[in-house]
């Protein structure tokens, strides 16, 4: 976050700055929906769905794994759902 931002809000609370910007941790239902929107989108025939999620733990371990491992875990964890 820019420090600017609050500095120009002229007696915004920090909390008031972050709820302007969006910075807000989304809420465990928007979480729980997203996970179950991805997961129905992978059942239905979407790859890209599941590459995302090896592309966010492959981002994680900094490249470390080894990205054919990941995709045969994470295809097997979203399976087990």
């Amino acid at each position: 976050m820019r420090f600017i931002h609050l500095r120009d809000n002229n007696g915004s609370t920090p909390g008031e700055i972050v709820l302007a910007l969006g910075l807000c941790k989304a809420e465990d239902d928007t979480v729980q929906k997203a996970v179950r929107e991805a997961v129905a989108d992978y059942k239905a025939g979407s790859e890209r769905a599941l590459n995302l999620v090896v592309g966010l733990v492959m981002k994680k371990t900094r490249g470390k794994a080894d990205a054919g491992e990941v995709h045969r875990l994470v295809k097997a964890e979203v399976e087990k759902a």
